[in-house]
């Protein structure tokens, strides 16, 4: 099932466009002048040498012939990630997702962009946790540099709560007084870690910067339920900044972790989308 945009959001916003006007373009355009300089440059350096009295005059062109290519070196790796980091999109059409679960009344049901497409993912997340779990994966991909680059993700998990029905409100009530500002930061990280890893596991090698906890509600989900908001950064300068939410869910038999982002510029662009997709989610379903 498909679903528009609220028409009141969409015409609000800017048509699809991927950067600056000017950046990639500006960037075009250098990249030859830049490349053909040096080798020029270094042939009159040459010949200058062979001249008496013009030997400084040949320094001082291989110098200027060396600044050309390191500009060249710059230009190349900039505009070779340009294309992602600065990628921005309007998502104008949703449709409703079910992701199955382990067993029925344990799916998850939210809205996602059709760019997000299904993809496989053999992620095994017996190395953070003994427990089954249930893992879909949903990504836009833009080739960039001769490779594909994710710029809007979607990921979600569930696994059977551990917990004996009997104490559910007992740990309910544990977890908002303690998640919602109101405890010490050992007892924060006691319960905030365990549930931040999921997050971190899938978007290895990023490194997350996690914001604290905040109760998080919808019509769908009036309690249980918090929000993490995220920034992420790879080591790898070809790989844009991620911005993008932690959504962690209690259910009545399991716990759903919702993970979804995109590039920094991506996210930022479209801020009416992400928050339409959390708001949408419906846990314990029919698969």
């Amino acid at each position: 099932m498909e679903n528009k945009i609220d028409n009141q959001i969409t015409n609000n916003l800017p048509p699809t466009q991927y950067g600056s006007s000017k950046g990639p373009n500006v960037l075009s355009k250098l990249l030859p002048l830049t490349g053909f300089i040096p080798p020029i440059g270094l042939a009159v350096a040459v010949y200058l040498w062979s001249i008496k009295k013009r030997k400084m005059a040949a320094l001082l062109t291989v110098f200027i012939s060396g600044a050309f290519i390191v500009l060249f070196v710059w230009l190349y790796s900039t505009h070779k990630t340009s294309t992602t980091s600065s990628y921005r999109h309007t998502y104008s059409v949703l449709q409703t997702t079910n992701t199955g679960g382990l067993v029925s009344g344990q799916s998850m049901v939210f809205s996602r962009p059709t760019e997000l497409q299904p993809v496989k993912n053999n992620t095994d997340f017996t190395k953070i946790s003994p427990d089954i779990v249930k893992f879909n994966a949903y990504e836009q991909r833009l080739k960039s540099g001769g490779s594909e680059k994710t710029v809007g993700f979607i990921y979600s998990l569930s696994k059977v709560l551990q917990v004996n029905p009997a104490l559910k409100p007992q740990r309910l009530q544990s977890l908002n007084d303690i998640l919602n500002n109101t405890s010490s930061n050992e007892q924060y990280n006691q319960l905030a870690l365990p549930v931040e890893a999921y997050a971190i596991y899938i978007l290895k090698p990023y490194a997350i910067n996690f914001s604290r906890a905040q109760p998080f509600k919808s019509q769908q989900v009036q309690s249980g339920a918090w929000r993490f908001d995220f920034t992420a950064s790879s080591a790898d300068s070809n790989q844009p900044p991620l911005h993008g939410q932690l959504i962690y869910l209690i259910g009545k038999q399991s716990q759903y972790y919702f993970v979804v982002g995109a590039t920094k510029d991506n996210w930022n662009y479209d801020l009416s989308i992400w928050r339409q997709i959390t708001y949408s989610i419906k846990i314990d379903q029919a698969n």
